[in-house]
């Protein structure tokens, strides 16, 4: 997990993203916000293959604080599995969503338990 700046703001890293030639798939709030809107994401969370490459292709800066795009390294193909395309980018399954806000920093924890409750009562809007 590699922290970056992304000075432009989220909107930037999601166009690069678009635009880019990387396996990738969006998690946490990003992906959180688009099934249940919760909070507003502040913080761009990305499983990639190669945190090098997309730091470089996505024209990230490396931000020990105040980044706003976090590169995760999966531990293995689940991250990927069952991926949605949606406007031109690739979501995280929202059981991956989820599992990934719990173990993320600041909110993300409580985001997770709240995209949970949100997946429960609405099982037909995301499952399938």
């Amino acid at each position: 997990m590699t922290s970056y700046l992304e000075p432009r703001g989220l909107s930037a890293s999601l166009e690069r993203l678009r635009s880019s030639r990387l396996r990738y798939v969006i998690t946490g709030s990003l992906a959180a916000s688009r099934l249940a809107p919760i909070a507003p994401p502040r913080l761009a969370i990305v499983h990639v293959e190669s945190i090098d490459r997309a730091a470089q292709e996505l024209s990230l800066r490396p931000a020990e604080t105040g980044g706003n795009v976090l590169l995760l390294l999966p531990n293995d193909e689940w991250a990927f599995e069952g991926a949605k395309e949606k406007e031109g980018l690739l979501y995280a399954a929202p059981s991956q969503v989820a599992a990934d806000l719990l173990t993320s920093p600041g909110r993300g924890p409580a985001e997770g338990e709240e995209l949970i409750r949100w997946m429960a009562e609405n099982q037909e809007k995301w499952r399938g």
